[in-house]
């Protein structure tokens, strides 16, 4: 929702003055050191992670590896409701919880607070937890560190408030809500952030792949969604992500509009809009300007079922959004149209290479440089900085991408 000049200074205060009258009620960080987390006395533990659809791709490893080193240890894991479709058939929980974090204009560190501690007071409290870990490394928008703290778990373990300038900002005295945290402040993807929560731990880690936890019914569900929009058998099909959380975030339409019909004219394809039921309308836009070589299944399907259709891709094109990291997840090359500027790319500490593509091949497009008044990343309320990315330079990584995937399967006989 947009408010207009007086409701957004009216909303920036109260959530500042807000947040720093919370932060005055929380409980003081441990003055000494603290003893050890025993980890033979570990027997239920609780995740929580109730943010974002790529925080929780991104967190796929650190459960598979939690699990795999306490393999008889229950484990719950806390989400929001938009994100537990997708982990509804994980392996490697025991238990799914959700937490629904309403936005509110005025005073939210307040509203948010009370409903993280009724949460936690009526779901996790009597469980009497082991363990409870907060996987998130930046500040806590989603008051998971509260939920953690009133679960009552013996320990609980998250990042320090220190390991960024946002999070000292935005979290102070947050420590005290853990009895351990760990600091690192060095240039790390999310993936890696995860499972050093584990190395902390002293558990060994195997594996750092992604995981996509779909089922029969999805894959089934994802060649009759293809069946019925007339997609032949092994037609290809190209991705297109062009919702984002953010409006600065998203590459103008009509540009997705004029890429689709300059690919079409190189490669012989179909274009699979993709994303979520708040991005329905964009869908239909992308449907009725480019025409029946489209298919928008936006909102149409749930997140396996997003994810079913996305393996069958041959590359994603799209802003950072949910379907970019499921496509991560599931192989699927990407092109990446990001809202920082070219030196925000190549610097090893920005968020865009914090969340970039893990193991996928990709690559990252950016404006050469911001648009005033921006500097490294947009802030922007609207396509700023992202609209220094043309039609042209997408289509040139578009085409050398499906050029690499040719040469591969060529190289392999195929």
């Amino acid at each position: 929702m947009k408010y207009g000049l007086p409701g957004r200074i009216i909303g920036d205060v109260t959530r500042s003055v807000s947040d720093r009258i919370t932060g005055l009620l929380l409980p003081p960080a441990p003055k000494t050191a603290p003893g050890r987390i025993e980890i033979s006395e570990i027997r239920t533990i609780v995740v929580v992670r109730p943010d974002e659809i790529g925080d929780v791709v991104l967190m796929s490893p650190f459960l598979r590896e939690l699990k795999r080193n306490l393999p008889h240890a229950e484990i719950s894991l806390v989400v929001k409701p938009a994100v537990r479709d997708l982990v509804e058939h994980c392996p490697h929980v025991d238990e799914i919880l959700t937490f629904d974090l309403k936005s509110s204009t005025y005073w939210p560190a307040f509203r948010n607070y009370a409903r993280a501690s009724d949460f936690a007071k009526h779901e996790l409290r009597s469980r009497r937890f082991d363990l409870a870990i907060v996987p998130r490394w930046d500040a806590d928008w989603y008051y998971s560190s509260f939920i953690a703290y009133f679960s009552g778990a013996r320990y609980r373990l998250g990042y320090s408030e220190a390991v960024s300038a946002e999070k000292r900002k935005h979290n102070r005295g947050y420590n005290g809500l853990f009895t351990h945290t760990v600091y690192d402040e060095l240039p790390k993807h999310e993936v890696e952030r995860n499972l050093d929560l584990l190395g902390y731990l002293g558990f060994t880690i195997r594996s750092d792949a992604l995981e996509l936890w779909t089922t029969p019914e999805d894959e089934a569900g994802a060649l009759q969604v293809l069946k019925d929009h007339g997609a032949a058998s092994g037609e290809a099909l190209i991705a297109f992500g062009a919702g984002a959380r953010r409006p600065y975030q998203m590459w103008p339409l009509e540009n997705f509009v004029e890429l689709a019909a300059s690919i079409s004219k190189e490669y012989p394809c179909r274009i699979l809009a993709a994303g979520d039921p708040a991005e329905a309308a964009l869908g239909m836009k992308l449907q009725k300007r480019v025409g029946s070589s489209l298919i928008d299944v936006t909102g149409q399907t749930t997140l396996r079922q997003m994810a079913a259709l996305l393996k069958r891709c041959r590359l994603y094109v799209g802003n950072d959004s949910g379907p970019k990291y499921l496509a991560d997840a599931a192989g699927v090359p990407i092109v990446e149209l990001s809202w920082s500027e070219r030196a925000e790319i190549l610097n090893p500490s920005s968020i865009v290479n914090r969340f970039k593509p893990w193991k996928a091949p990709h690559r990252i497009l950016a404006a050469e440089h911001a648009l005033p008044p921006c500097t490294g990343a947009c802030t922007a309320r609207q396509p700023h900085c992202i609209r220094g990315i043309t039609v042209d330079m997408a289509r040139q990584a578009v085409l050398e991408q499906l050029g690499t995937i040719h040469g591969k399967a060529r190289s392999r006989g195929l």
